[in-house]
């Protein structure tokens, strides 16, 4: 099912996932989600375990191709499996060549994980 999160929304529970998390990432996430701060942004909602068999799948591609994506995939992969959430959304959008990934709760009240990616297809 697909949903919608104004950028303004996500930028705050993305803000709030980091001050807990123990990920030094805040700071390449800053700009892109100001960009995003006046949109609408979609994404798709499906179970917990779907997410988590996708990129299960995802993380063994990558260590055999040997991305260097392997372990961050691990740390979404535990963070998912951990939550207590039957049902997760990922909401996507992209910005200055690099997708950013986000998981939240289906009534948007937090961040179960999150994680930025260099993606070939959109690099300039």
């Amino acid at each position: 099912m697909q949903v919608e999160v104004s950028g303004e929304v996500l930028a705050g529970l993305v803000g709030r996932y980091f001050l807990g998390a123990e990920i030094p990432a805040v700071e390449s996430w800053r700009s892109p989600l100001e960009e995003m701060h006046a949109r609408m942004l979609t994404g798709n909602l499906e179970t917990k375990g779907y997410w988590t068999d996708l990129y299960r799948a995802r993380r063994d591609t990558a260590a055999v191709l040997n991305t260097g994506m392997a372990d961050d995939l691990e740390r979404v992969i535990g963070e998912l499996s951990s939550s207590e959430e039957e049902n997760l959304a990922l909401i996507m959008f992209q910005s200055s060549g690099f997708g950013y990934m986000t998981w939240v709760s289906q009534d948007f009240s937090f961040v179960v994980s999150c994680i930025r990616v260099s993606d070939k297809r959109i690099r300039k």
